[in-house]
């Protein structure tokens, strides 16, 4: 990897690589999750929102590391794929990886507690940069991780959950029920159940003042300001999409 034209650390190899080869102790989850990780050529290096630095995920030959100039991880055995997140004022990063079969969440080299899988796409930094979310699970038991707090997350969540509120107060998800149904969820609690909700979603208005479908929820709930879009949801349905 070159920087402004100055070379990094040289590594085997920059992820997405055949991780598989490397990682014998995975089980059949984690190899399909690896699997499905591969050619996310895209995502290899991360600039941090003030440009200053980059970060990128390497295999050195012993394990795999997030890395960036002067800096190293310690190694695991695997790394989530589309890591790292890295937050708003570019002070905090943080990715998912696993180890001996468990499964982390690293922020500033600090580890979280061990889980039996952690869902991809769901590590979230809130806006002020403060507050960081992510979904896991223990045993058969799905939740979303914020701050002291674990949330009920049902059957997992969607894809572009969890999402913080503007103002970073709230936090919002789609969870799925065993009867594949869609429940919006802020703050841990049940708002609204669905057949289906429209990809990317729920995402709050820039005001924080409602959450709009069609509803008057923000009369409900007061100043939650989500705004859940069922453009696809919608366009299934009648059969234009």
């Amino acid at each position: 990897v070159l920087f402004h034209g100055k070379p990094q650390k040289p590594y085997v190899n920059i992820v997405p690589i055949d991780l598989l080869a490397a990682a014998q102790n995975l089980s059949q989850e984690d190899r399909a999750r690896i699997r499905a990780s591969q050619g996310l050529l895209s995502q290899l290096i991360k600039f941090v929102p003030s440009s200053e630095k980059i970060y990128y995920a390497a295999y050195t030959g012993k394990g795999y590391v997030i890395a960036s100039e002067n800096y190293e991880s310690k190694h695991y055995d695997s790394i989530m794929e589309g890591m790292p997140v890295i937050s708003r004022d570019s002070k905090r990063v943080a990715f998912g990886c696993g180890r001996a079969g468990r499964w982390f969440v690293v922020v500033n080299d600090v580890e979280s507690k061990d889980y039996d899988d952690l869902q991809v796409g769901t590590i979230v930094f809130s806006p002020d940069s403060k507050r960081f979310a992510f979904c896991a699970r223990k045993s058969s038991e799905w939740r979303v991780y914020v701050d002291a707090a674990a949330y009920p997350a049902l059957e997992g969540v969607a894809e572009g959950s969890p999402v913080f509120s503007p103002d970073s107060k709230r936090l919002a998800y789609v969870a799925f029920t065993k009867q594949n149904k869609n429940v919006v969820m802020i703050d841990g609690r049940p708002v609204g159940e669905f057949d289906a909700i429209g990809e990317r979603t729920p995402v709050f208005s820039p005001e924080a003042l409602g959450w709009l479908h069609g509803v008057r929820w923000d009369r409900a709930f007061g100043t939650l300001g989500l705004l859940v879009a069922f453009g696809h949801a919608f366009l299934g349905m009648s059969g234009a999409e």
